[in-house]
């Protein structure tokens, strides 16, 4: 069984990013709205200015490159995440 897990759930998230089920809006919005990611912050910095920000939008860019890369691949059939 724990052969075909890793499989189906590659095979699972290339389907579900083909079909628009899936992808950089998506996984931001669910981070924003379901996880300690998404939550405001506030800290000090060592001129002692108050700065506000979300951890979500630090890591924005980084999802956004990942699903930039992922649909490229995918959709050109890559040698990343080869479809079957």
């Amino acid at each position: 069984m724990q052969l075909f897990t890793i499989p189906f759930l590659i095979e699972l998230f290339i389907q579900t990013t083909l079909k628009n089920k899936i992808g950089f809006v998506q996984i931001i919005q669910f981070l924003q709205e379901n996880s300690w990611l998404g939550r405001f912050l506030s800290a000090t910095n060592s001129e002692g200015e108050m700065r506000n920000y979300y951890w979500t939008e630090l890591i924005k860019p980084s999802i956004a490159q990942f699903f930039s890369t992922f649909e490229v691949d995918i959709k050109t059939e890559g040698t990343l995440y080869p479809c079957e």
